[in-house]
């Protein structure tokens, strides 16, 4: 029984189940735990990732997501119903797709770079490409479709604010630009003191995390007979790169920040919606080498501790690091502190009320 004047929102997220997609659902559900017990949400979601409270309730689909058939059906014959049925005022996707017939208004929370964006077009010749050419070329005229046809799309950064409303034709006051929370790193001891000699790259193994770039780089720098130089990544052993390199795999955020704090980032990717560790690194006043790319100069404006180098061109990066290794480059003093987003959720929640 709902209380008049509540909002009943219902979250359609079937399609997370693991990874970033459901560190955001936790995101979001926690920030409901805390701090909104007024509004009645309901969750559609593959796997009881959330428990139930008072006000939260969560609604089974596992044959949805095992089945793209099912997905497509839901999306656009049975799915309508079923979310009419449960009276909502607002229906919030943390996926990037609409489902056909909903009545109420309908708010995407958009993360999804890959067809928005024009730096790489993947190809279907390559089957290591080819997933993510299904997502730029197929699944991305979906994802275009529901941005159209969506009442609001809440995005993370100004640079996919302006691509979506560029591609999708339409204006850019539908959107809006919530930057997610950033949680205030660790103070570290003088253990963790930065070594000119130390590189990191915390990202998965995705294609266009473009770790090959990395290795390429370091193929050269050996060939300069710059040898003593240590690079850590997180991703499981790969025998396709610098065998050099060390393999941490899956690691937690704090370690992640001690080894950031300590090193030089290098985030060679060059298709991100955000880019997180580029802000922790930032937040640590550490030295940052970035791919040139529109989020990265978006994220790293008037920070004086980052350099920028060609993503496809391994020289490019392979210069910065060498000087740093000899010194030619040094951290510099930080004086202007970045701001931290307070509340995101609670931004998100109450465009979502509105």
């Amino acid at each position: 029984k709902i209380m008049e004047g509540n909002v009943r929102i219902v979250v359609n997220d079937i399609a997370a189940s693991e990874g970033g997609a459901i560190s955001i659902l936790k995101s979001l559900y926690q920030y409901i735990l805390e701090a909104d017990d007024i509004n009645e949400w309901f969750f559609l979601l593959s796997g009881m990732y959330i428990k139930e409270t008072k006000n939260v309730h969560v609604l089974l689909f596992k044959k949805e997501k095992k089945s793209r058939i099912r997905r497509l059906m839901f999306d656009n014959v049975y799915g309508g119903k079923i979310i009419n049925d449960l009276n909502p005022d607002v229906v919030f996707y943390l996926q990037n797709t609409l489902v056909k017939g909903v009545k109420a208004k309908q708010v995407m929370y958009m993360d999804q770079s890959i067809p928005f964006q024009n730096v790489y077009n993947f190809s279907f010749f390559d089957k290591e490409q080819r997933p993510y050419a299904v997502y730029q070329y197929l699944i991305g005229k979906l994802i275009k479709s529901a941005c159209r046809n969506s009442d609001k799309i809440i995005v993370q950064t100004k640079w996919i604010r302006d691509a979506i409303a560029e591609k999708c034709n339409i204006k850019k006051e539908k959107i809006v630009i919530i930057p997610p929370e950033i949680i205030r790193v660790p103070f570290f001891s003088d253990e963790n003191e930065f070594d000119k000699k130390c590189f990191f790259y915390p990202a998965s193994g995705a294609y266009y995390k473009n770790h090959i770039c990395i290795s390429k780089a370091m193929d050269i720098l050996e060939n300069e007979g710059i040898n003593d130089i240590c690079v850590g990544v997180t991703i499981d052993k790969n025998n396709k790169l610098n065998n050099k390199i060390k393999f941490y795999g899956k690691m937690d955020h704090k370690d992640v920040m001690r080894h950031l704090k300590k090193s030089t980032l290098l985030f060679p990717s060059y298709i991100e919606t955000y880019g997180l560790p580029l802000v922790e690194a930032r937040m640590l006043e550490t030295i940052i080498l970035a791919a040139d790319t529109s989020f990265s100069h978006e994220l790293l404006d008037g920070y004086d501790n980052a350099y920028f180098f060609d993503p496809f061109i391994p020289e490019s990066l392979s210069r910065l690091m060498k000087k740093i290794r000899l010194g030619e480059i040094s951290k510099k003093k930080i004086t202007n502190e970045i701001p931290i987003h307070i509340n995101s959720w609670k931004l998100v929640v109450d465009s979502l009320e509105k």
